[in-house]
């Protein structure tokens, strides 16, 4: 499992501002360190606590460019964690899971969704 530990600050309760002004406001250097990206081996070193190991850094080459092609063009995606436990279902017992309408996963956690995908 990854992590991605910020390392810089994003405003991303900013009501006045468009989210792209505010990046292009915090991403303004070369060789800016943007995330340290760790890794668990198990779901069990996730699951105990134990420290990831750092395995990387996303580093900027310049400054962030806002740009419309890209705002209308690309796009990242990410599969439902539903799909990431078929790949590794080591991990299952390992991780909380929530339901959401629109997401169906096993068993249920308690508040917002550790997901991300909104409260219950």
């Amino acid at each position: 499992m990854l992590q991605f530990d910020p390392q810089v600050h994003i405003d991303s309760d900013n009501k006045v501002k468009y989210f792209n002004d505010v990046i292009s406001e915090q991403f303004t250097q070369t060789n800016q360190l943007l995330f340290n990206v760790n890794a668990f081996k198990t779901g069990k070193d996730f699951k105990d606590g134990n420290a990831p190991v750092q395995i990387g850094k996303v580093i900027s080459q310049g400054a962030a460019v806002k740009s419309l092609y890209t705002d209308a063009k690309v796009m990242f995606s990410h599969n439902y964690y539903e799909k990431d436990i078929e790949v590794h279902p080591e991990w299952d017992e390992y991780v909380d899971h929530c339901a959401v309408p629109h997401l169906m996963v096993g068993g249920t956690a308690p508040g917002k969704c550790p997901f991300g995908f909104g409260a219950l």
